[in-house]
């Protein structure tokens, strides 16, 4: 069934197990917010150079959004490189007017708002994130793994999205040993909304997003 509604996604995972590459695949036609040398992969292997932007906070990113739906940046997707460093720095930067609670009641504010805006204008956006790996308490309680992601924002943000995939060690996958991961256990934080992708999955987005009814354009298009 073809989607009407644009995906926003979050991948999080360890560095160096293809995650840029594989939003590069996925999105040659995408923004890209990400700091200097960060898509050097999507270059060497996806043999094209994204358009880059950058970005320091959420309200940053909120601007580039906004630049894209008055057409001053051209696309209709937005890749989000770095999203645990951007959450963090927002952190940073909001509690330079703001303490306690009161700045995560922003953050959050802020985020919901990111999110309004690119959902509501049409524009596919994916955050890519690092790893938190699942933690045992002293009294067993678990804390799930989930995108590295200050406060209980590993678990929110997840919510906010349609696709949440974890990218972690796959052997029989060769010679990349990684997949994805959308299955929500005791655990580990993933999410399909749209119910349509295996789990573990190869890491394409790009071709997991189509299999689920989005149009996503592909390098050759």
């Amino acid at each position: 069934m073809k989607q009407t509604t644009p995906a926003f996604i979050c991948i999080y995972g360890q560095s160096g197990i293809g995650k840029t590459t594989d939003m590069g695949f996925a999105f040659p036609k995408g923004v890209f917010v990400a700091s200097e040398g960060a898509t050097k992969s999507i270059v060497s292997t996806c043999g094209y150079k994204p358009r880059e932007v950058t970005a320091e906070t959420i309200d940053d990113v909120t601007a580039i959004v906004d630049r894209m739906i008055s057409g001053e940046i051209e696309g209709k997707e937005l890749v989000v490189d770095d999203f645990s460093y951007i959450i963090e720095n927002s952190v940073m930067d909001l509690s330079k007017q703001f303490t306690g609670w009161d700045i995560f009641s922003q953050l959050k504010n802020r985020i919901f708002e990111f999110r309004r805006k690119a959902r509501s204008s049409g524009i596919t956006t994916a955050l890519n994130c690092w790893l938190k790996s699942p933690k045992t308490l002293d009294d067993g309680t678990i804390i799930r793994g989930c995108p590295k992601l200050p406060s209980d924002y590993g678990e929110a943000i997840p919510a906010m999205c349609d696709l949440v995939l974890r990218g972690d060690v796959y052997r029989k996958h060769k010679p990349h040993p990684y997949a994805y991961y959308c299955d929500s256990n005791a655990h580990w934080v993933g999410k399909d909304r749209d119910n349509g992708t295996p789990s573990p999955a190869p890491m394409n987005l790009g071709e997991i997003l189509r299999m689920n009814g989005y149009v996503i354009p592909r390098i050759t298009d």
